[in-house]
């Protein structure tokens, strides 16, 4: 029984000593600290906080911290708040991080098909250069990072492509959808009553709409892609 004691008593510390060596507060006035508990709570009708050893600290007097999940940068970039940034790539010259946020859709009704409304989310990308400021990754932000690195570079100049084709796509869409939505509103105005067993919404349709329905998915193809090609040019980099 002494023994399962000792044993017990001996894994307990070793496991606080790693944990003690694994943790990492960075406070904004720079002192460091190595708790042997670092937790983020995220209360319902409070603040964002850092519980590190029964001690909490408001996330907008912290620089970084690192624990079991990860490390992660705080940061306002555009925000009046401070956010919270994982590292996703811990680079030889460029690091990778990222962050979620939330968009919310109306609920629509597009080419004869009712698109539903919600809440959707969406993992943002940023970038820093030798641990400089976080930059959101957009190629026209990436491309600058990495243009000493001619294959890098490319890669970024690709991800402009893509980027392009999105933005032109969704541009494209929603012209032939109002162009479509026009010419059946005047369609319905102007042709006779359909004949007995054709609905009214079919024949009244315009084919613009159809292009609404192939130019739509696009931007979602395309976003993706852009955002591996800008992964490919960092990985590039560090290499």
């Amino acid at each position: 029984m002494r023994n399962h004691f000792l044993f017990l008593m001996s894994f307990l510390m070793t496991y606080s000593t790693v944990c003690a060596q694994l943790n990492e507060l960075i406070l904004k006035d720079s002192t460091v600290l190595h708790p042997g508990s670092l937790v983020l709570k995220d209360p319902v009708l409070k603040k964002q906080y850092l519980l590190a050893d029964n001690q909490q600290y408001e996330i907008s007097q912290v620089r970084s911290y690192k624990n079991i999940d990860g490390f992660y940068r705080i940061s306002y970039l555009s925000s009046k708040t401070p956010q919270i940034f994982k590292r996703e790539v811990d680079g030889s010259k460029i690091d990778l991080f990222s962050n979620w946020s939330t968009i919310s859709t109306g609920p629509s009704y597009s080419g004869g098909m009712y698109m539903p409304g919600g809440s959707y989310p969406i993992k943002n990308w940023y970038f820093t250069k030798n641990n400089d400021e976080l930059q959101t990754m957009k190629p026209r932000m990436l491309g600058p990072a990495v243009q000493d690195n001619l294959l890098a570079y490319k890669k970024v100049k690709a991800a402009k492509t893509w980027q392009t084709v999105g933005t032109v796509s969704a541009i494209g869409a929603i012209g032939f959808f109002i162009a479509g939505a026009v010419v059946s509103l005047n369609k319905v105005g102007n042709n006779p009553p359909p004949p007995p067993g054709q609905s009214s919404a079919t024949s009244g349709l315009s084919p613009l709409l159809l292009g609404t329905v192939f130019l739509a998915p696009l931007p979602w193809i395309s976003r993706p892609v852009s955002k591996n090609k800008m992964k490919e040019a960092v990985k590039i980099y560090n290499e």
